[in-house]
This record gives C-alpha cells, structure tokens and sequence, in this order.
C-alpha cells in the first residue's frame, strides 16, 4: 500500500533519498528483530510483529525494488536498459545464493552472526545509495532516434489527465503535513485515485499491467511448490529436491547473463528495440507455460528436469514486461507505474500461495500421480499469457 505513495513522492524529492529512506527503515525493522530476538528472556518475542510498523519509513522492500529499477529506467534507453535489467535480477539471484552459503558456513561460528551479516550488508546498501547519481530522462526522445528505441509499437490511449499535475498539487498543497487521521486517510485515497486515473484512460498499459499479474502468479509455482512437490512424487528428502532448485537457479544466470542480451542483440538488428522485447515476452511466455505444464506431468525424472530448465529460462519474463510498459508510458509516469508493478508483484505472490495450497492438497487427496495439479494451473496460466502477448503487433 505504502509503494504507491512513496513512488509519488520520489517525483518531488528524488529517487536516491526514497531508496535511502527505504532502506533506512528496513534497516531499523531488522534490528528491531533482532533485539528482540538477542533479549528473548526480557522481551516477549510477540513483539517482533511489530517490526513491519518500521515499513512506515520509506515503504519497505517493494519501495527499494521499486527505486532500483526507476533509476535504472531513468539513466538508460532500448537496449541498455532491458541489459541492466537482466543484471539486476541476476545480481538479486547470485545474492540470495551467496547469503545461504555464508550463512551457512557462518552458522558453525555462532549462530547469530549470519544476522548480524545482514544488518551490516543492509547499512551498507543504505551508505552506497548516498552516492547514487540521479538523472532524469523528463525530455522526449529525438524525432530522429532509432526505431524501437522509445517509439512503442502499440501507441497508448490518449491520456487525457496524466499523474505530473496531481503529484504537483499534491506535493505544494496542505497534504504534506498531515495532523489527522482524517487527513492522512484522504491524502492515501487522493494518491491511489491519481494511480487509478492514469491507467483509466489506457487500456493497453491496463492489459500489459493484468500480463504482469498472470505471468507473476505462474513463475510463483516454481518457488512455492518445487521441493514439495518433488518430495511427495518422487519420495526424495528436500536436500536432494534442493538439488534440482540449484539447477533451475543455474540455468536462470546463464539466461540472464548471456543467452538474453545475445539474442536481443541480434533481434533488434532485424526487428528493433520494442519489437524486440515483445518477441522474447513471447518466447518466454511460451517456455514458462510449457515448462511448468512438464513439471506438473512428470512421471519420471528425465521429465521433470526437461520442464525445470524451460520454466528457469522464462526468468527475464518480468524484466521485459517492465521494459514495454516503459515503452508506452511518458517518462514522468515511471515512478508511479513501476511502484503499481511492484504492488502487482506482491499481489500476484499472496494469490498463488493458497492456490496452489489449494490445488496441491486437492491433487494429493486424488493420489500422488495429481500432486502436479499446481504447475498445470501455473502452465495454463504461462500460455494463456503467450496467447494474449501475441497481440501485441505493430499498428500502422
């Protein structure tokens, strides 16, 4: 709820003081947890349900994910952007790996320390982020610029109002001091009415918006269900089915890395910089379907890993969809339409939780051979996503 605001607010105080801000707060909740962790025997450890009021500054991780990616946004165009995307999502995988083995190696040292780790890696984040460069693309693109490389090949709607005069009035007006509750709750409702009137009057950032939610509910059956599933239909322990989630991390940084700036390269000599993007939605949308309609299949393990490495090949699917709605968006609007994303996300997450509880435990009572009945949900889901991004062609 808070990214939304917060993303309003880096058009008036900048992108680089929301992250700091955001950090800074995240910062303050996991040392608030971790004290009261470290003084159990004083404190109620209940009280760690508090730290998410530590949020309230800067907005919490969405918030940073949100920044990171409009300050990309904002120093890039075409290709160099969709590029700093993938490495952004690569950077996030080969952290999340590096993290579970220092930790883990920490652990046999004291058991506190992998936390302690954190707070310190966090603090740093928070120190870089004071030396972020911020630089706006506010002009448009030249008359002369390539083709692709900011032109959308599906023009949005007319937008009759857009969000720059109410972040405006909002930003000078009597809103940004709030002294009630009253006023705070309008203020939040004024902001959220501003994000609705933006995507009111464009149906294609709508329809592009609902791909990001369908496509995100999909690669969520991935990391929810796989080592469940892989120990209830082939009996193996977690530490061998973790073998197989190595595998798709595996696959998922040489995709990013290098298959997809490769191939991007040599698409857009031939199709241009949005054409490009959509092409390779497409392909993803495809493998991200077929991929976890095999995971759901497998009878056999050959099986499984041949719908494991399609479905970690779908990883830039996120990243371009970002990419093209940049493309049919004004430059101003970034900030705001990436925080809906972002909100998209964690939509998109909280809903493929307990639908695929659902269908996992649905599955089991109808016998071990439908403990696939999750990733034939996610499948459907990945193709009804190729077919809806198959419309996506140049209009004349």
């Amino acid at each position: 709820m808070l990214a939304i605001p917060y993303s309003l607010a880096a058009n008036r105080f900048g992108r680089r003081n929301v992250l700091t801000l955001a950090l800074f707060g995240l910062l303050l909740e996991e040392t608030w947890n971790f004290t009261t962790c470290w003084f159990s025997p004083v404190f109620n450890i209940r009280l760690v349900l508090a730290a998410v009021g530590f949020e309230v500054i800067g907005g919490g991780f969405g918030v940073v994910t949100t920044m990171v990616h409009v300050i990309a946004a904002d120093s890039t165009t075409g290709e160099a952007r969709i590029g700093l995307f993938f490495a952004i999502h690569a950077i996030g995988i080969v952290a999340a790996v590096l993290g579970q083995l220092t930790s883990s190696l920490l652990m046999q040292i004291d058991l506190w320390l992998p936390w302690a780790a954190g707070l310190c890696c966090i603090f740093l984040a928070g120190t870089a982020s004071l030396f972020i460069h911020e630089s706006r693309q506010a002009a448009a693109p030249p008359a002369n610029a390539p083709d692709g490389e900011r032109e959308p090949l599906l023009l949005p709607e007319t937008d009759t109002r857009g969000p720059t005069s109410d972040c405006e009035t909002m930003a000078g007006g009597r809103s940004q001091e709030p002294r009630s509750i009253r006023v705070k709750v309008v203020g939040t409702w004024k902001l959220l009415q501003t994000a609705g009137r933006l995507v009111k009057g464009q149906s294609r950032l709508l329809f592009l918006l609902g791909l990001v939610l369908m496509c995100q509910m999909s690669e969520d059956s991935f990391p929810i269900m796989l080592l469940l599933y892989a120990s209830k239909r082939f009996g193996w322990s977690f530490a061998k089915a973790n073998l197989f989630w190595a595998l798709g991390e595996g696959v998922q940084l040489v995709v990013l890395l290098a298959l997809l700036p490769l191939v991007g390269r040599l698409l857009k000599r031939r199709l241009g910089g949005f054409a490009k993007d959509v092409t390779l939605a497409q392909v993803s949308a495809a493998l991200l379907g077929t991929g976890t309609l095999l995971i759901g299949l497998g009878w056999n393990v050959p099986f499984f890993v041949a719908g494991i490495v399609p479905t970690a090949s779908a990883a830039g699917m996120q990243s371009l969809l970002r990419s093209i709605i940049t493309d049919n968006i004004k430059a101003e609007q970034v900030s705001l339409v990436y925080s809906i994303v972002t909100v998209l996300h964690v939509v998109g997450g909280a809903l493929a939780g307990p639908l695929y509880s659902v269908a996992f435990v649905a599955g089991m009572r109808r016998g071990v051979r439908w403990t696939g009945l999750p990733f034939g949900i996610a499948g459907v889901l990945g193709l009804i996503s190729f077919g809806l991004l198959l419309g996506l062609r140049k209009r004349q």
